[in-house]
């Protein structure tokens, strides 16, 4: 049986870049969690949802923890609307938190979306709905675009099945849009965009696939994907020669 922990870890990015990695340890959360939403805004880091494992039979959380900047301690922040395990989640340019969709437990896959202010003060007003998906989309990725939209990608409606599909939120427009689906279904994988405003794909798995190696981008320009080389291959990549300055991990940074 799989042991779902609380404890933390920090990496220094300029140590990362400089080949001399130094993992330390982060203050435990108050409570273990499987598949937790991260999100890492200007005034604080959010631990949303999350569940007591990550199979289907888990019991699905609305709990959510925040770190304050300097602080030693996460604190229980607002509660979630929903039960969100292995749900997307980003920070836009204006410091709103999004959780979207999850798997809810007892075989709910959530399409909903809901926001918070991520500041201090926005916090205390809670968690808000936000436009509903075209289809619900657990362990999908999701980002915050140069283009000022929220992205996600893959993810699945089921226990079973992956999706290839990607949709776009503009937050003034409050409606979702269909964007080029991804070269390859996949869910439980790593997004973000690049210092070149191109959004890359990592690694994921899928009903055919368990162990997904591939990687792609999407030119925002052209709206086409590009196939890449897979980050664990065997030949010799030189660092930074193909995807500068950007990292596989649950959160991403740049």
């Amino acid at each position: 049986m799989p042991c779902f922990c609380n404890l933390g870890q920090a990496i220094d990015i300029a140590d990362l870049l400089a080949e001399h990695p130094a993992v330390q340890a982060c203050p435990s959360l108050q409570h273990a969690r499987a598949c937790p939403g991260l999100a890492a805004a200007s005034e604080a880091v959010l631990a949303v949802g999350g569940g007591s494992s990550m199979f289907t039979a888990a019991e699905a959380f609305r709990s959510v923890e925040v770190l304050r900047t300097a602080a030693t301690k996460w604190q229980y922040g607002p509660t979630l609307q929903r039960p969100r395990c292995a749900a997307g989640v980003c920070v836009s340019s204006a410091g709103h938190v999004y959780a979207i969709s999850g798997y809810a437990g007892n075989d709910c896959y959530e399409e909903s979306v809901e926001w918070a202010d991520a500041s201090s003060e926005g916090l205390l007003r809670g968690w808000f709905a936000g436009p509903a998906l075209s289809q619900a989309r657990a362990g999908c990725a999701a980002c915050f675009g140069p283009d000022g939209r929220v992205w996600v990608l893959g993810g699945g409606c089921d226990e079973s099945a992956s999706l290839d599909t990607v949709e776009c939120l503009d937050p003034r427009e409050g409606r979702w849009c269909q964007a080029p689906c991804m070269p390859g279904r996949r869910r439980c994988f790593a997004a973000s965009f690049g210092i070149d405003r191109k959004l890359y794909i990592y690694g994921g798995w899928n009903r055919e696939r368990w162990h997904e190696d591939s990687a792609a981008r999407l030119d925002l320009r052209s709206l086409r994907w590009e196939t890449l080389p897979s980050p664990v291959s065997e030949a010799p990549v030189q660092a930074n020669s193909v995807i500068p300055y950007h990292f596989v991990s649950g959160c991403t940074a740049l």
